[in-house]
C-alpha cells in the first residue's frame, strides 16, 4: 500500500516497509490550474501602467534597492491607491513579492513567477521551431 505525504508542489509515495521513495508530479496540479495561472499572470501584464512599474521595480531592484509604494507613487498621473490596487494584482499573479520593512511594505520582483510564464510560452510557441504559417502559400486577393 502506497501512501502520500505532500511536499510542496510534489508528492512523494512511501511503500509501506520498504523506504523506497519515487517522486512524481502532484496531481492537483491539473493542466486546468496551469492554465488558470497562466491566465491570471498574462491579464496581469495586459495594462501599460503595470508594465511600467515592473519596469521601475526592476531598475530598482538591479541597484539591490526595494521600492516602497510612496517611492512608487513619484508619479504624477497617477494615484496612490491606483498604484497599490495595481502592485495588487501584479503580487497576485506571482510577480512580484512585498516585505515589510519597519511601518512601509517594499516590492521586489519574483523571478519564478516570470519564468514560469516563459516556460508555458516556450511549451506553447515550440523552442527553435518556426512553426507557424511558413509552409503555408500567400493568401490571393481572392481569398479576402
Amino acid at each position: 500500500m502506497l501512501e502520500s505525504i505532500r511536499a510542496g508542489r510534489v508528492e512523494i509515495w512511501t511503500e509501506e516497509g520498504t523506504g523506497r521513495r519515487d517522486r512524481q508530479k502532484n496531481p492537483a496540479e491539473t493542466n486546468a490550474e496551469v492554465q488558470e495561472m497562466a491566465a491570471q499572470t498574462f491579464s496581469a501584464l495586459g495594462h501599460p501602467v503595470r508594465i511600467a512599474l515592473l519596469q521601475t521595480i526592476q531598475n530598482w531592484n538591479r541597484q539591490g534597492r526595494f521600492p516602497s509604494i510612496s517611492q512608487l507613487s513619484d508619479r504624477k498621473d497617477i494615484s496612490r491607491q491606483a498604484i497599490t490596487s495595481h502592485l495588487t494584482i501584479l503580487e497576485n499573479a506571482g510577480l512580484l513579492e512585498k516585505r515589510s520593512r519597519g511601518r512601509e511594505r517594499v516590492y521586489g520582483l519574483r523571478k519564478t513567477g516570470f519564468l514560469r510564464s516563459a516556460r508555458l510560452i516556450q511549451s506553447i510557441a515550440g523552442q527553435g521551431d518556426p512553426g507557424g504559417l511558413q509552409g503555408l502559400p500567400e493568401s490571393s486577393q481572392e481569398d479576402e
